[in-house]
């Protein structure tokens, strides 16, 4: 599907987002849209956000799969790491939760949480006007 101006400057908003919470890497965005409609924008996003670094080399380690989607009236956003499907995946709605892979359960946050939480938020704030 062709990428219109609006997912462009998303794309754009989304990667300065992640380049400020998820430093020291720089970041670009590949969205993946399920529905052509650009009025319904919300439906259901997935987001490749590829990082790199200062030298433009890349880091596939710290790839990151979003997936931004409508639950009801309210948006939810998970997030898990491209190329570490063992790490657990951050689910944020009203609030954020830490979800083991492997079992769906609950679990310990990983050490550097806050980063992937303040980058959710973020990016909830791009589609939500709270």
């Amino acid at each position: 599907m062709f990428i219109s101006n609006a997912y462009e400057k998303l794309s754009e908003k989304i990667a300065v987002a992640a380049d400020l919470c998820l430093k020291p890497w720089k970041h670009s965005v590949i969205i993946s849209i399920d529905n052509d409609d650009e009025n319904s924008l919300l439906e259901d996003l997935v987001l490749v956000i590829q990082a790199r670094n200062s030298e433009g080399l890349r880091s596939s380690d710290n790839d990151l799969e979003v997936e931004i989607y409508k639950s009801g009236s309210d948006l939810s956003i998970t997030l898990s790491k491209s190329s570490l499907p063992e790490c657990p995946i951050l689910w944020h709605g009203t609030y954020s939760l830490w979800m083991s892979s492997e079992t769906g359960k609950i679990c310990e946050p990983p050490l550097d949480s806050s980063r992937y939480e303040s980058f959710v938020r973020r990016l909830r704030c791009l589609f939500v006007d709270d």
